[in-house]
């Protein structure tokens, strides 16, 4: 008897291996949940820091370059405006016989691309080109009537490198900006 009682002792009975087995599991499936949602918010996290940093380079790229001074807004009366193309022409004081230098730039929005694109000629007369925004969805210039008030209006989608069917986060934003 005393053989079988020492036996015993060393190992573990089947229904204490069977409640181990089902604690472990499940804490293995607790760890699990909490896991996956930790990744959920950081996910939905790092698309509203981006999408936040992208309406914010709309909004201060389309202040810097609309409302400077000198720049007039070129066809925008035109009843063909395309409402996702804007060109500017800036007058740069200049120190030849004519006082006046004209630069033409042009702001539009490149959906293949899902972007927002400034092009204008560099001091090399070549064309350049510089991204304005990224992670566009659709995009929109208007005049408001009757002042010197141009409106825009986006929308941001943010996708996930592993699924890009379905955005994790859509934002929109409205502005506007002053034209002289």
């Amino acid at each position: 008897m005393r053989r079988f009682a020492e036996s015993r002792s060393k190992g573990m009975t089947v229904t204490e291996l069977m409640v181990a087995l089902a604690v472990s599991t499940i804490v293995l499936l607790i760890v699990t949940l909490v896991t996956t949602q930790s990744l959920k918010i950081t996910k939905a996290t790092k698309a509203s820091m981006t999408l936040d940093e992208e309406i914010t380079k709309l909004h201060t790229s389309m202040n810097y370059l609309v409302s400077r001074e000198f720049t007039f807004l070129y066809g925008i009366s035109d009843p063909q405006f395309s409402d996702a193309s804007l060109t500017l022409i800036n007058n740069i004081p200049s120190s030849d016989s004519s006082g006046v230098r004209y630069a033409t730039s042009t702001i539009f929005y490149e959906p293949e691309n899902a972007r927002i694109v400034h092009e204008f000629y560099g001091k090399d007369l070549s064309i350049k080109r510089s991204t304005l925004v990224e992670n566009v969805s659709a995009f929109k210039f208007d005049l408001i009537p009757n002042t010197s008030y141009l409106s825009y209006d986006a929308t941001f989608s943010y996708y996930d490198s592993t699924a890009a069917t379905r955005p994790i986060l859509i934002r929109r934003t409205k502005g506007s900006v002053r034209f002289y």
